[in-house]
């Protein structure tokens, strides 16, 4: 059982990176709806390429994503920022917090 099972009571749209086209545009799987946490929380972060950026928000979910990966929050696609990974007491993989 993850750290964050009973905080993820809400629903968002996931879309998993699957790869680049010709032009460069990053396509994603379908859309699917998975259990999550979003909270508010404005932060100053690095992104993978070392920029300062503004996060809007964190999201806890509870499987691995990378940083390629979208998220539909009211309607509109977002790219994650930055992940991190989180481990239980034993090392096991628990749950993620991705930045938006």
């Amino acid at each position: 059982m993850s750290m964050v099972d009973g905080w993820l009571n809400q629903k968002i749209l996931y879309k998993r990176h699957t790869g680049s086209s010709d032009t460069g545009k990053a396509e994603y799987d379908q859309a699917v709806e998975i259990p999550c946490r979003l909270q508010d929380e404005r932060q100053l972060i690095r992104n993978s390429a070392g920029r300062e950026v503004v996060s809007e928000a964190i999201l806890f979910i509870g499987f691995p994503v990378s940083t390629q990966d979208a998220f539909v929050v009211d309607g509109k696609e977002i790219r994650s920022i930055q992940v991190a990974t989180k481990v239980d007491l034993d090392g096991r993989f628990d749950h993620c917090e991705v930045r938006l």
